[in-house]
């Protein structure tokens, strides 16, 4: 029997469902496609520092409130 594992959404994707966007009116807001964010979103892809402003931005946050340094992400 196989299990399905779900990853814990990243911060980008839980506060675009808070805000109640969907993936195209970000995407549109935003100026990418909705391929380019679902990827972002599923960490298939990584942003460029200019596209995590833009995300940024159109969520009305800072990059590093998206994007930042998080307790899992930091070496110790």
């Amino acid at each position: 029997m196989q299990t399905e594992t779900k990853k814990r959404p990243t911060a980008l994707e839980m506060e675009r469902r808070r805000q109640g966007f969907t993936l195209a009116l970000l995407a549109s807001k935003v100026g990418t496609s909705v391929s380019v964010l679902s990827g972002i979103e599923s960490r298939r892809a990584l942003p460029t520092f200019a596209m995590q402003e833009r995300i940024a931005t159109a969520l009305q946050l800072s990059r590093d409130q998206l994007f930042g340094a998080t307790p899992e992400r930091i070496d110790y």
